[in-house]
C-alpha cells in the first residue's frame, strides 16, 4: 500500500491512505494487506476515480456488486468475498465517527440470491434520497419522463451521474405514491359496499326480534350450552370472524337473521369462494341462528350445492418417497423427527394435533399405540413397525411428548409442503390419515373408520379412496389384535 501521513483521518481521506492507517496499528499479513490493495483496485474500476472513505457507502457497493460480476465475471462467492472485505472497512471506518454505520441491509454476509441483493441495497438508496430529490426536482414527473429513467437505470447505477440518480428517484417516488393511492382508494370502495350492503340487509329485515349484544355474545352463550371439543369451538370463533369481517364488524344480534346470512353466501358465491367453503360457513351461521331462537331455525338458508368429493391419497411407494425426501435436511435430528412423525402418522391414521400429545408411554412393546382422539374423543389402536420403534426411543423419553409441538402451525404447514413438493407430490398432512383408512379398509373391509376413529358416514365420504391403490403397505396396517 502507499507511505501513511500523520494527519487524522477525515471522510475525504483518500482510502488507500486510511488502509494503511488501519494496518500500522493492527497486526496484518501480507495477504491481507494484498486482499485490500485488490479491494481498492475493485472500488477504483467501479466508480472511475480514486475512492475516499466518504465512498463507503450503499451506492458504491451497489457499483462494485455490479462491476465484479458484469466486468471482472467472478463467480458469486468470490464477489461476496471481496464484499465483505468492503463492509469490514465500511465497520471500521463508522467506529471511527468518519461515516455513517452500515444499514441494515447491507450489515450482514449474505443477502441471498444475487437479484434480492441488488435490489435490497438500490431499495436503501432510493429511501435516503427520494426526499431530498422530490424537494429539488418538484412535482410534474410524467410517465413517458418514468419510463426514460427506468431505460437509464443501468447507468445510473454504474456512473451514479447526479442529474440521472436524481431523476430516476423521483420517477420511483411518483410512481409508488400513484400506486398506493389507487391501491387505497379501491380498498376504500370495497369496504364502503359491502357495509352498504350489510345496511341493506339489516333495513329490509323488519321481523327480527329485539335482541342486546353482538353475534359473539350468542356465540359465547351457545358454547356455555353446548359440550363441544376446543377445535369446535375454534371453528365457531372463525366463522365468526368471517362474518363480522363481511359485515365491517362486530353484527348486532337484532340484525343477526337468515336474510342477513344469505346475502353474505351470495356474496361468497359472487366472489368464486369454494362450494366446501361456504358451505362449512353455513353450517356454523345455521347452529347459531338455531340457538338463538331456542333451537327452532326460521326462515330457509341459502341452499350450497356441493359436487360428491373424491379423497385423494398416497400409494406406500409415494409415502417412501416423502420420508426418503426429508435426507434433504442438514440437522440430522430434524431429519429424524420429519421421518419418524410421516411414518407414524401413515400407520398409525393419527392427525398432526393427536401426534403433539403421543409418548413414549402411550406404545406398548409390541409397538401398539393406544390414544383417544381429541376431536371425537374415540379410543384408537394401531401399531407401528418395529424398525420404527428404535427410531423414536432417540427423540424422547418416556414421560415426555415424542415430537411435541416445537413450531407454530403455520410453519409445520410451510415446512411439509415444502418435502411434498420436493417429492413431486401434491397434497397436505392429513392426506397421510386418508391413505392409513383407505389401507385399513381395503385389508379389512368395514374396519378404516375403525381405525382413524370416525363414523362410518364421515369416513366413507371424506375419507375411503375408491381409487385402486397398493394393498401392501410399508409396514403392518391391521388393527391389533
Amino acid at each position: 500500500m502507499n507511505s501513511t501521513t500523520e494527519r487524522p483521518a477525515t471522510a475525504d481521506t483518500p482510502l488507500t491512505e486510511f488502509i494503511d492507517g488501519v494496518l500500522i496499528t493492527s497486526d496484518a499479513t501480507q495477504k491481507t494487506i494484498a486482499k485490500l490493495d485488490r479491494l481498492v483496485r475493485y472500488i477504483s474500476d467501479a466508480i472511475r476515480c480514486q475512492p475516499k472513505v466518504s465512498d463507503l457507502n450503499v451506492t458504491v457497493l451497489a457499483a462494485l456488486a455490479h462491476t465484479l460480476r458484469a466486468k471482472w465475471k467472478l463467480s458469486v462467492s468470490y464477489a461476496n468475498y471481496i464484499k465483505q472485505w468492503f463492509r469490514s472497512v465500511w465497520r471500521v471506518a463508522a467506529e471511527q465517527g468518519l461515516i455513517p454505520d452500515l444499514p441494515r441491509s447491507v450489515y450482514g454476509y449474505r443477502y441471498g440470491t444475487r437479484r434480492a441483493s441488488r435490489r435490497r441495497v438500490l431499495t436503501d438508496v432510493l429511501r435516503q434520497r427520494i426526499e431530498k430529490a422530490a424537494a429539488m426536482r418538484g412535482e410534474g414527473v410524467t410517465w413517458e419522463a418514468i419510463g426514460n429513467c427506468f431505460r437509464l437505470s443501468a447507468e445510473a447505477i454504474r456512473g451514479w451521474q447526479k442529474r440521472h440518480r436524481e431523476c430516476w428517484e423521483v420517477a420511483y417516488a411518483a410512481k409508488a405514491a400513484d400506486v398506493a393511492e389507487r391501491l387505497k382508494q379501491r380498498a376504500a370502495e370495497i369496504e364502503e359496499r359491502r357495509r352498504q350492503l350489510f345496511l341493506d340487509a339489516v333495513k329490509a329485515d323488519a321481523t327480527s326480534p329485539h335482541c342486546t349484544g353482538t353475534v359473539e355474545d350468542l356465540l359465547q352463550d351457545y358454547l356455555a350450552a353446548h359440550d363441544v371439543a376446543k377445535t369446535t369451538a375454534d371453528y365457531y370463533r372463525r366463522m365468526v370472524k368471517v362474518l363480522n369481517r363481511w359485515a365491517c364488524g362486530p353484527v348486532p344480534l337484532d340484525s343477526f337473521t337468515v336474510r342477513l346470512v344469505n346475502r353474505m353466501l351470495q356474496d361468497f358465491q359472487i366472489a368464486n369462494k369454494a362450494a366446501y367453503y361456504r358451505k362449512t360457513v353455513r353450517s356454523a351461521m345455521r347452529s347459531l341462528l338455531a340457538h338463538r331462537n331456542d333451537g327452532i331455525l326460521t326462515g330457509k338458508l341459502r341452499t350450497v350445492r356441493v359436487d360428491p368429493l373424491e379423497p385423494e391419497v398416497w400409494t406406500a411407494e409415494e409415502i417412501q418417497r416423502l420420508i426418503n425426501t426429508c435426507n434433504y435436511m442438514r440437522s440430522d435430528r430434524k431429519r429424524l423427527w420429519w421421518q419418524t412423525l410421516i411414518a407414524v402418522g401413515y400407520f398409525t391414521g393419527l392427525s398432526n394435533g393427536d401426534l403433539w400429545r403421543v409418548r413414549r408411554a402411550d406404545i406398548d412393546a409390541t409397538g401398539v399405540v393406544r390414544l383417544r382422539r381429541n376431536k371425537t374423543r374415540k379410543p384408537i389402536a394401531m401399531r407401528i413397525p418395529n424398525e420404527w420403534l428404535a427410531r423414536l426411543s432417540k427423540l424422547a423419553r418416556r414421560d415426555e411428548p415424542i415430537w411435541g409441538r416445537p413450531m407454530a402451525e403455520e410453519t409445520f404447514r410451510e415446512t411439509f409442503a415444502r418435502i411434498v413438493g420436493k417429492a413431486k407430490l401434491t397434497g397436505s398432512f392429513k392426506r397421510l390419515r386418508k391413505s392409513c383408512g383407505t389401507s385399513v379398509e381395503m385389508q379389512h373391509p368395514g374396519k378404516g373408520h375403525i381405525a382413524l376413529g370416525n363414523s362410518a358416514r364421515v369416513f366413507e365420504q371424506h375419507y375411503f379412496s375408491r381409487r385402486e391403490i397398493d394393498k401392501n403397505p410399508v409396514g403392518p396396517m391391521g388393527l391389533p389384535g
